[in-house]
């Protein structure tokens, strides 16, 4: 079987070759976001290195912030409980990164887009497609795998 790589490229659309760019460029920061993360766990510790990451993100990402949306008050809780999971999660991840190997925690970190997608299922109705429940199933049967052999 071959693939005429230029027509397979031509069938998609400007915004899935935009958003694949994005994707990888996504995959790359979040690979060496990891990496470089560990350094500053083992240099400063656990809270400093949290700090420096998330000053890093947000020096980042503001240029490309767009126009914020005005919550309604009625909002505000549910976007601090969302900020204090976020918070959680970020002191899990560098724990973690203290602790064990850069390569299984940043896996095992990883599924937190399956999470989103499973709550989305359960609790929002949303349906799940064929692409993401395969998704799900392979992230799952590696990390098994990395529990089993890693």
């Amino acid at each position: 079987m071959s693939v005429k790589w230029k027509e397979f490229t031509q069938s998609f659309g400007k915004k899935f070759k935009e958003g694949a760019a994005l994707a990888l460029l996504a995959m790359i920061g979040f690979g060496l976001i990891g990496f470089f993360l560990k350094f500053a766990v083992d240099a400063l510790g656990i809270f400093y290195s949290l700090i420096v990451y998330r000053t890093v993100t947000l020096a980042i990402l503001l240029p490309m912030g767009g126009k914020a949306k005005k919550e309604p008050v009625s909002g505000i809780p549910l976007l601090v409980g969302i900020g204090i999971l976020e918070a959680l999660a970020n002191i899990s991840y560098t724990a973690g990164l203290s602790a064990g190997l850069v390569s299984l925690v940043s896996a095992v970190i990883s599924t937190e887009t399956i999470i989103a997608v499973v709550l989305a299922f359960l609790f929002l109705r949303e349906r799940l497609t064929k692409a993401q429940a395969i998704g799900i199933a392979a992230v799952v049967a590696g990390l098994v795998g990395l529990g089993l052999f890693g």
